[in-house]
């Protein structure tokens, strides 16, 4: 009896408890915060989704914008997060179109944009704009990294292309854009004023992009006259001129060709801009509009 209870105590000890689980080791990534590195308008900046391919055309996109084009949005809250096999990240409102109005939407950019300090600490859009020097720039540059709309830095804005920027109102930096800007003063010289310092160019533009109050600056023009890489206006939506064609602009590339129209149009584009473009700057344009 005593040899039974001994051996029975000595299989009972050759067991795991069961109230000891196996140790589980979790692996913690090493994350680092970035440092913010301000300086000018520089950056290695990622847009706010990554989720969808870069010139991804997204028309459904484009008719929601429409809809609320009505005014500039100025709160990031209409921008919902969609569920598809996986939850998608929620755009913020730093996406900027031919009107000039910043909108939140999934499509990336491929420029990088500065107007000044635009959002507040929680990320909305609370201002169209704050300084006079409105610049595209590179995504990447000197290895400079940016944590998106940090408190009270400049908000960082993403165009489709360089001609959907000019559109805008804005113009090549002078530090990551240096080859750009020198050939967008040098054709300002010749076609718009002697007078093409940055500051100099800048009041131009900024007197023909807006109007009182805030709104889009536009004007009237003979479409058959404007030059390539100019934005028209027609049906509510933003139309590029390119040699004799039309192409329609969407959030995510160029979805739609047709043939240049005569007669007089609305013209999207800063009436400086188009001398520019008229004089000879050839800005870059989205590959969608190859296609």
């Amino acid at each position: 009896m005593l040899a039974t209870t001994m051996m029975a105590k000595m299989r009972a000890s050759a067991l795991p408890p069961a109230s000891q689980p196996a140790a589980v080791v979790v692996a913690r990534p090493n994350v680092a915060e970035r440092p913010a590195n301000h300086r000018g308008h520089l950056a290695n900046v990622r847009s706010a989704t990554r989720r969808r391919p870069p010139w991804q055309v997204s028309d459904p996109t484009m008719a929601a914008w429409r809809a609320s084009r009505g005014s500039a949005p100025t709160v990031n809250s209409s921008a919902q997060p969609s569920r598809v096999g996986k939850e998608q990240s929620i755009p913020l409102q730093n996406r900027v179109t031919p009107f000039g109005d910043i909108v939140a939407i999934p499509e990336r950019g491929t420029l990088l944009g500065n107007r000044g300090i635009l959002h507040d600490d929680q990320k909305r859009i609370v201002r169209t704009a704050q300084v006079r020097r409105w610049l595209t720039c590179v995504l990447e540059f000197k290895g400079i990294r940016r944590t998106i709309m940090k408190p009270h830095r400049y908000t960082e804005l993403f165009f489709l292309d360089e001609v959907t920027a000019l559109a805008a109102g804005h113009r090549p930096c002078c530090e990551c854009r240096r080859q750009a800007y020198q050939a967008f003063q040098s054709y300002w010289r010749d076609a718009v004023s002697a007078q093409a310092r940055a500051d100099e160019m800048d009041r131009g533009l900024q007197t023909d992009r807006r109007v009182r109050g805030g709104g889009k600056g536009t004007f009237q023009a003979p479409c058959e006259d404007l030059p390539t890489g100019t934005f028209v206006e027609q049906g509510a939506a933003a139309w590029l001129l390119r040699g004799d064609q039309l192409l329609r602009w969407t959030p995510g590339g160029y979805a739609e060709h047709r043939i240049r129209p005569n007669g007089l149009v609305t013209v999207l584009t800063p009436r400086s801009t188009v001398a520019v473009l008229r004089a000879g700057y050839v800005p870059s344009v989205h590959p969608s509009a190859d296609v």
